[in-house]
């Protein structure tokens, strides 16, 4: 399905609805959050690379250079959908903290992916 220019607009629409149910009082709490659940994502990403890195022939440079290439959080969505669907009391809370990784991710996901695979020489660049 293409939305063309419409889906500008529901990007935008999207942020907006999640930051008009969150108070600026609340920006600091969940800004915390946000850093230490990317942190946890990122140590359990790193835990299961590495674990399977042997078997996968990975060196420790192209186990963390993966690592640091998964960085980008597209199952945020996904998320939010299923923790809205199972407990519908704790979705106004878990929101804008998702919300926010997925902000935060978006920005450094791409930046962190193409760095991992220029340092790879998989990029096809130099």
């Amino acid at each position: 399905v293409e939305f063309g220019i419409a889906k500008d607009l529901f990007t935008v629409m999207l942020f907006i609805s999640i930051g008009a149910g969150m108070g600026l009082s609340r920006l600091a709490t969940i800004g915390g959050m946000v850093a230490v659940l990317i942190v946890a994502r990122f140590i359990a990403n790193a835990c299961g690379i590495f674990l399977f890195s042997t078997a996968a022939r990975l060196s420790m440079r192209h186990s963390s250079l993966l690592t640091l290439a998964t960085l980008p959080m597209a199952e945020a969505g996904l998320g939010l959908a299923q923790i809205s669907y199972l407990y519908p009391q704790t979705a106004a809370e878990v929101a804008p903290m998702l919300a926010g990784c997925l902000i935060v991710l978006e920005f450094m996901g791409p930046v962190a992916t193409q760095l991992a695979l220029k340092l790879s020489g998989e990029s096809g660049r130099t």
